[in-house]
């Protein structure tokens, strides 16, 4: 892998660059900026303008039929990808991304870049009366235009740029050729953005060799026996987690991303950067087989914590921050209507004084979403072409998401550990600039009886208050035989909280399997006490069901071997709630904690917590 500074320089010009929706300032076209509100060139705009000159330099030198054509259709999966230097490159739709990663241009200058912007009127001439013509005025939002009046400090734009052997590729490495094509490009780029026939845009483009990286030193504190670390994720790039297939022209992204979407991250940043090949033993029993490790979701971490909620948490629809968790009082109408007693869930906020309804939903984690505007270019014309802008969703820097690896071997774990302080390419969008963190490993400690254990016993104490108080007020014809008790005096209630998603695993139909992720996961984990340990609510929200491919399909219980199939899984953030018996309890607790959920595979296994009563168990940004 080879890595360098793109350095871009406004020569005498304004740029006006396509990117952001819905402007704030009225007008009818703004320029791009971050979220913070600086300026940027986005790394599709200067790709595709990279990309037309290049076309036009090798079409120049080699003749027409040099590259392939312009705006060529992606290729079938019969078809060999294009073998041109231009595809190469770049990449071409539906095949083998190019060799190319290059991030956004960020604005480097001792003038401040925020909210430094000029809003320039346009008008239409009409050219059969020579006046502006009606009903066509516009205005647009442009930075200003850096020049020789600004003196001797220096405006650029710096975006990264990576190139990566492309992976399973035949053909040998062109890495130096591509280099070659890429600085003429450079060189040959005049113009970006909108409004180039203007007299917008004018840049100048050089390529650079930055001071190389030094490797951060592994500085993580791992014992040789670990199985388990922490993988975090600091993004530099913008993050697009897609959620499946675009709807239409909006392409949103989630607020996590899936365990398989860490696994690739991991596996290509070793293959990438030559720390790994596919046969090495290491990387092996990190990533293929049914003995791999086991990915985590990767959550965001806010003010320090990861944020999972569960999923019986509210908010609500008044204020914000009156965020409260919902199970012990379901927990208490469920256990009454047993009894006969009927009470009705309240829908009014449990913060004292709030009047307002709570909200369905778990909260949500307030990232820096932006929403950007992308198009495809004519390379023949320079200009959009009809019918293909879209939006698209992006999680900003500065931003982290965190996420566990378990099941590691020795030679997985020292694998691993050579990522830390490195680069890695999260989510999609990798060959236009998205997805690139720096990941920092952590040592993961063991889940501690200790602290499980209050949690049971403040579960326990909040219900058992709360049923002294329906005791109290249960109608007469009730109240003789109306139990004392919430439980059984012998039996403690145990709240477990998933942090991963959890299915079930074998060849079991359908019914079977909606009765194995209503029992819960602990299941399996009780035949020794049989008839002891009972399930008190189940608060299950299914996650849509999904395809696995079909390499995968019989590992995660495909009926026939090569086959996708649909699997039900209870969502990360579900929460079970058992009635245990002490003893059980005592002898069982830390073997549950330790081994996580029965069935799971390696792309996020059923992980779960040990919940008490209220907030306390949440992150920080929860309270």
């Amino acid at each position: 892998m080879k890595t360098f500074d793109l350095i871009i320089r406004p020569v005498h010009s304004a740029l006006l660059m396509g990117g952001q929706t819905d402007p704030a300032f009225g007008g009818h076209k703004a320029t791009a900026r971050t979220h913070e509100g600086s300026l940027v060139i986005p790394g599709t705009a200067l790709r595709g303008a990279l990309r037309i000159e290049l076309e036009r330099l090798l079409r120049g030198r080699d003749g027409i039929g040099s590259v392939c054509s312009a705006n060529r259709e992606a290729a079938t999966p019969d078809e060999d990808p294009c073998a041109c230097a231009v595809c190469r490159l770049f990449g071409e739709p539906g095949t083998v991304t190019g060799t190319l990663r290059l991030g956004d241009g960020h604005f480097e200058s001792e003038i401040s870049a925020s909210r430094n912007f000029a809003v320039r009127p346009q008008v239409a001439v009409s050219r059969k009366t020579g006046s502006a013509a009606e009903g066509h005025l516009v205005f647009n939002e442009t930075s200003p235009t850096y020049g020789a009046h600004r003196g001797a400090t220096e405006v650029c734009f710096r975006a990264r740029v990576e190139l990566v052997p492309r992976l399973g590729c035949s053909g040998g490495d062109h890495l130096e050729e591509d280099l070659d094509n890429l600085r003429a490009a450079c060189r040959a780029l005049r113009a970006v953005g909108a409004g180039k026939a203007r007299g917008l845009g004018w840049v100048e483009c050089e390529l650079e060799s930055p001071v190389p990286e030094k490797p951060a030193e592994n500085r993580v504190e791992i014992s040789k026996g670990a199985t388990a670390l922490a993988v975090h994720f600091h993004a530099r790039e913008p993050l697009h987690l897609a959620e499946g297939r675009p709807e239409g022209f909006y392409h949103a992204t989630r607020r996590k991303a899936p365990a398989s979407t860490v696994r690739g991250a991991l596996a290509f940043a070793l293959l990438e950067q030559g720390l790994a090949k596919p046969e090495d033993p290491g990387f092996q029993q990190l990533f293929v087989g049914p003995e791999a490790a086991h990915f985590g979701i990767a959550w965001p971490v806010l003010e320090g914590e990861v944020f999972r909620p569960a999923l019986t948490f509210q908010r609500c629809r008044g204020v914000e921050t009156h965020t409260f968790d919902d199970l012990v009082p379901a927990l208490l109408v469920r256990r009454a209507a047993q009894e006969g007693l009927a009470l009705a869930e309240t829908r009014v906020c449990a913060t004292a004084g709030c009047t307002a309804h709570k909200s369905d939903a778990a909260p949500a984690p307030k990232l820096p979403v932006r929403t950007r505007t992308r198009m495809a270019l004519n390379r023949q014309t320079g200009t959009a072409m009809d019918a293909k802008l879209y939006s698209q969703e992006a999680l900003e820097p500065p931003l982290t998401l965190a996420a566990e690896v378990h099941g590691l071997s020795p030679a997985a774990l020292e694998l691993l550990t050579s990522l830390h302080g490195r680069r890695a390419r999260l989510g999609g969008k990798r060959s236009k600039g998205f997805g690139l963190c720096e990941v920092e490993l952590r040592a993961l400690g063991r889940q501690r009886r200790g602290p499980a254990m209050t949690k049971v016993r403040e579960l326990q104490e909040a219900l058992e208050g709360g049923w002294e108080d329906l005791a109290r007020y249960a109608p007469a014809e009730l109240r003789d035989g109306f139990p004392k008790t919430f439980l059984e005096t012998d039996h403690l209630p145990l709240a477990i909280q998933l942090l991963e998603p959890w299915y079930e695993t074998g060849q079991k139909s359908q019914a079977e399997q909606e009765v194995l992720l209503r029992e819960g996961p602990l299941g399996q984990k009780t035949e020794a006490s049989k008839g002891t340990t009972r399930l008190l609510g189940a608060f299950i929200r299914f996650e849509s069901q999904g395809r696995f491919p079909s390499v995968e399909g019989e590992r995660h219980g495909a009926r026939k071997a090569g086959e996708a199939d649909l699997i039900e899984a209870a969502a990360a953030g579900s929460v079970y709630v058992y009635s245990v018996h002490r003893r059980d309890l005592k002898s069982h607790l830390y073997d549950w904690l330790q081994q996580g959920a029965a069935g799971s595979g390696s792309f996020g296994w059923g992980r779960f917590v040990v919940r008490g009563a209220g907030l306390r168990d949440n992150n920080k940004s929860s309270r």
